[in-house]
Parts: C-alpha cells; sequence; structure tokens
C-alpha cells in the first residue's frame, strides 16, 4: 500500500491487533539487522521484578512467587476495570524502559517500537511513524482460536478487550496487509524498508 517516505533516524511504532502478525513482522525486521525494542518482552521482564509481583498479589494472580499467566491473561480479556487498573501499574513502566533503549541505541535509527497497544496507550503520540500490520477480523479470530487453542467466543471476546483493527487503520502512516503469504508478507515489508 501507498505510503509517504518516512525521514531519515526516526522512531517507528509497529502496532497491529491480537493475531495479525505483528510478532512475525518484528522478527523479519531483527532477522534484516533493525532495532526493534519489544514493548512485550519489557512486560515479561518487569513482571519478574518483585515490585510488580507485590501489585500482582492484589489481583489473586500471583502464586509461588510468580504471576500465573491464564489468571491473568483472564482478568485482562474479561475485566475492563481490572485492566485498566493493571495497565496504570505497568505501562509507566515499559513507557520509561522505552525511553531507556531509545536513549542507548539512538545511533541505530531508525528504531521499531513494537508495541501491541501503541494507540490505545497514546504512545503512537511520541512516534515519527506507525506501521500497521492488518488482516482481516475473521482472519484474526481464525488465527487466533489455531495459535491459542480457543473456541470461536474465546477468540472474539479477546479481540472485543482490543481497539478493532479497522479503527487502527486511520492512524497508520503506512500499513501492511497480512492477510496472505509469507512470501508476501515480507516483499510488503521489503517495500516499505526502502522508504526508511
Amino acid at each position: 500500500m501507498s505510503a509517504q517516505p518516512v525521514k531519515k533516524n526516526k522512531l517507528i511504532g509497529l502496532t497491529g491487533g491480537i493475531a495479525t502478525g505483528k510478532t512475525t513482522v518484528s522478527n523479519y525486521l531483527e532477522n534484516k539487522g533493525y532495532y526493534v525494542i519489544d514493548s512485550d518482552k519489557i512486560v515479561n521482564e518487569l513482571m519478574n521484578t518483585d515490585e510488580i509481583l507485590n501489585e500482582m498479589k492484589k489481583f489473586h494472580v500471583v502464586e509461588n512467587n510468580t504471576i500465573n499467566r491464564k489468571a491473568l491473561a483472564d482478568i485482562i480479556f474479561t475485566d475492563s476495570k481490572k485492566r485498566e487498573k493493571i495497565n496504570q501499574i505497568i505501562h509507566p513502566k515499559v513507557f520509561n524502559e522505552i525511553e531507556k533503549r531509545i536513549t542507548a541505541y539512538q545511533d541505530l535509527k531508525p528504531i521499531f517500537i513494537d508495541m501491541p497497544l501503541l494507540i490505545e496507550t497514546g504512545y503512537y503520540k511520541k512516534v515519527d511513524a506507525i506501521l500497521l500490520v492488518y488482516t482481516t477480523k475473521n482472519i484474526q479470530i481464525e488465527r487466533l482460536m489455531k495459535r491459542n487453542n480457543l473456541n470461536q467466543k474465546e477468540a472474539e471476546i479477546r479481540l472485543s478487550a482490543q481497539m478493532l483493527i479497522d479503527e487502527k487503520r486511520s492512524y497508520a502512516t503506512h500499513i501492511i496487509d497480512n492477510s496472505g503469504t509469507i512470501f508476501e508478507l515480507n516483499e510488503q515489508i521489503d517495500d516499505y524498508l526502502k522508504k526508511v
């Protein structure tokens, strides 16, 4: 899809919806030698800290000093009020760590920031371009069911906990359509990289 060329030395927000293939794109970028800051990996690192573990005990998801990921996911995808409270605990710490990494690796720009909730959290305002990995809602549901061994209703509940992928399109400065083959996906990424 067409896009405005991205100026050199920029921060590029990489986002998408659940099961759109954002991780596949992120891995491809890393294999091409680009620096990608993965917000999900940062969250996983933070989840192992004493500070976060103590906070998460309030939500009854800590067992044997470890967060029960399934219990946490159940809360995040079914209880919007608790999800918001958890986000208020975690997001500022994630953003702080991202800023540290941007500063430490500023000479490697362009830097990609892989963040599923880039738009929802407002962090999109801090990047210079938004690269959206897109696919249809039906394909998202199909992939999510297969990947996470969910039934259709469970997959739809998870999708409903995020901004719809079609809503995210209006924020994107470039869209990569991941409704086809891996070859077609990689070809679109390569075309995009020529612009940056």
